[in-house]
């Protein structure tokens, strides 16, 4: 509980990341439920997916109360994998680009991308300055 709080992640949102219900995380940090290695690093991933030693060091804490890993386990992970592809394809990205040329020979290219799925519409956009191939000679974007 305390490396999600540092890091200043919610409940909810790790849960969520990790497969898990809000209830089942909480209940883990309270120490009122077992766990297994897979769930915990699950929870690792969705804490700092950069962070390589830190499913160990959940492995660590949890001590005593770490559960034997199911004897499904391979089916399960594979049915979550099939879900996940699975809603993927939900989702319908549109992607628009501009390109605009300044007066000061920089070219500006704009991408602007949306992704639509049932429930909501996730923009995003990014822009970046290139030199122009008629810019004269010398003349950098900034």
């Amino acid at each position: 509980m305390a490396l999600r709080q540092e890091r200043g992640l919610a409940q909810g949102h790790v849960a969520a990341r990790a497969g898990l219900a809000a209830r089942s995380l909480r209940r883990l940090e309270r120490g009122e439920r077992r766990t297994r290695v897979s769930t915990l690093t699950r929870i690792a991933s969705a804490i700092d997916d950069s962070d390589p030693g830190l499913p160990g060091l959940l492995v660590q804490v949890a001590g005593a109360a770490l559960a034997p890993e199911s004897l499904y386990a391979a089916r399960v992970d594979h049915r979550r994998r099939r879900r996940r592809a699975a809603a993927s394809k939900l989702f319908i990205t549109e992607q628009v680009v501009t390109r605009t040329t300044t007066p000061g020979g920089v070219v500006e290219v704009t991408v602007r991308r949306r992704r639509l799925s049932r429930s909501r519409v996730v923009e995003s956009s990014k822009t970046h300055l290139l030199p122009s191939e008629d810019a004269p000679p010398g003349m950098m974007a900034p």
